[in-house]
């Protein structure tokens, strides 16, 4: 008797678990809900505005569920840091949940701070020498001597007066890209390449040192030709290049760009992939 009134109980918890995940999936407003295995990472694709995760038949599982929402709510594009990202989809999960009746757990709470401290240490194992105060402040980060906690910032201001330099060669590069590069450099370093969105533009980068290793240099050139058939079918009014102070970072802004951020992220790592030697190029794949 008491067994099947802890599987009635069990039945219940799926049930109430189900309903509220179905109600704050609308709320954040995800368009497609994907079933994983257990053994697969859960995870948000905020522009696709598409979750995948675990059906929700557990408070845990209820929370994650909550937290994935909390990034396409959020629209997480890339362009915040990624421990601005967790801080802030962790905040969005527990606040719905409350809002629904559900009690976040003590555990999961702790659960979600820790995941924020592995983030915020990942991007100063990489060289961030600035990581966002309030997400420090939440999780309960002691940054090291070097680490400075500053005001969230997710985008860099347009114009500046940076001046044009000169790295290995005679490229000259874009005063604003050159900005937006130092942006990438200062606030994404936990990021090895991606997209960021900034009105009608785009912006191509990437933190894997374009002065110091020749394959970067080849990656920008590879994409710098398949971006070219994007001027020409006017899916792009114009791009710039630009690098950070250190020559680590760069930037290439495609202004008034109608192309997706999935297509350009693909071409971004396609290159990447193609100037490691880790994917035939082009040429060698007609060849065959």
């Amino acid at each position: 008797m008491n067994i099947e009134k802890l599987r009635e109980g069990k039945r219940a918890m799926a049930d109430r678990c189900r309903a509220v995940a179905e109600a704050i999936v609308k709320e954040a407003g995800v368009k497609k809900v994907v079933e994983i295995k257990p053994s697969q990472r859960a995870h948000a694709h905020a522009t696709a505005r598409a979750i995948y995760v675990q059906p929700p038949t557990t408070r845990r599982r209820l929370t994650t569920v909550a937290h994935e929402c909390g990034h396409v709510a959020l629209n997480d594009d890339g362009r915040h840091r990624s421990h601005r990202q967790e801080y802030e989809a962790c905040v969005w999960s527990f606040e719905a949940l409350r809002r629904h009746g559900i009690a976040v757990p003590r555990k999961e709470v702790e659960s979600g701070k820790r995941y924020v401290r592995q983030k915020i240490d990942q991007a100063i194992r990489r060289g961030a020498k600035r990581i966002d105060r309030e997400a420090a402040r939440w999780c309960g980060y002691r940054l090291p001597a070097g680490v400075e906690a500053v005001r969230h910032s997710p985008l860099p201001p347009k114009g500046g007066r940076y001046a044009e330099r000169k790295i290995k060669g005679n490229e000259y590069f874009s005063p604003e890209a050159n900005e937006t590069a130092n942006y990438v450099h200062e606030h994404l370093m936990d990021q090895h390449r991606g997209v960021l969105v900034y009105g009608a533009e785009k912006i191509l980068y990437g933190n894997d040192g374009y002065q110091q290793d020749e394959r970067v240099r080849r990656e920008v050139k590879l994409l710098d030709e398949r971006l070219l058939e994007l001027l020409m079918q006017r899916r792009a009014t114009g791009s710039s290049f630009g690098v950070s102070d250190g020559g680590g970072s760069w930037a290439i802004v495609l202004h008034d760009c109608t192309a997706s951020v999935e297509e350009l992220n693909a071409m971004v790592w396609e290159a990447w992939l193609e100037a490691s030697g880790l994917k035939k190029d082009r040429n060698e794949q007609q060849e065959t």
